[in-house]
């Protein structure tokens, strides 16, 4: 079975709130050195699997690419 879609899990970094200017820039910095172990290490999906919060049982790949950033919705692309 494979489940997928935009489930709206993000990456939380200690000690910043999620969502603000500096969780934003640390989250841009992470991915410009592609330090895709501290990305999967904060990644709530990654932590609510092992913790069994939800769809107890399945595993995601590791991921080693470039996130992908809501856009904004408007003419043109704007990304949030």
């Amino acid at each position: 079975m494979f489940v997928m879609g935009d489930l709206n899990f993000r990456t939380k970094l200690p000690g910043v709130d999620a969502g603000s200017p500096e969780h934003i820039q640390a989250c841009h910095e992470l991915v410009e050195k592609k330090d895709w172990a501290t990305i999967n290490k904060h990644d709530e999906l990654s932590k609510a699997l092992r913790v069994k919060e939800c769809l107890v049982g399945f595993r995601t790949p590791y991921c080693n690419f470039d996130p992908t950033f809501k856009v904004a919705r408007q003419n043109g692309y704007e990304y949030n």
